[in-house]
């Protein structure tokens, strides 16, 4: 995922900030503010704000209406529950989100752990050996006997 820097962030903030018809400003840091936003939640147009964080490095909307239940979501948040569908999937092109469905390609798995083959015989396979070559060494001590080796 990609972290977008200010510029960039005050364009997508700028988009949602129209759909909900508000008002840019400057502030002192360099990144505009957008004021008289209609509240998704309460509709109001007086109390509801865009705003650059402390820091600058993300939007927070903000309603300062006590009996708004909106109180303060992060840009992203905002983006995903009230934009449109178009500048949701441009917020998340410049993020460099993809979707769950797509398809990612075919990664080669390897197994760990005791899912792991390893070179070393299993049980079985060493107990049939065994039984090889004493049945082996019988015959051979049988025909020593008998006079044949």
């Amino acid at each position: 995922m990609n972290r977008l820097d200010s510029c960039q962030l005050s364009v997508h903030a700028s988009r949602l900030a129209t759909e909900l018809k508000g008002i840019s400003r400057k502030t002192e840091g360099g990144m505009p503010k957008f004021v008289n936003l209609e509240c998704p939640v309460c509709k109001s147009t007086k109390c509801c704000g865009l705003l650059p964080t402390k820091n600058k490095d993300n939007y927070r909307l903000v309603c300062l209406r006590d009996s708004c239940g909106l109180n303060s979501i992060s840009l992203n948040m905002a983006m995903e529950e009230y934009a449109t569908h178009q500048t949701k999937s441009d917020w998340r092109d410049a993020l460099g989100w993809r979707p769950k469905n797509e398809w990612h390609g075919i990664k080669h798995k390897r197994p760990r752990g005791k899912s792991q083959k390893s070179d070393a015989t299993s049980f079985r396979e060493s107990q049939q050996q065994r039984q090889t070559l004493q049945h082996l060494k019988l015959l051979r001590d049988f025909q020593r006997e008998r006079g044949e080796w």
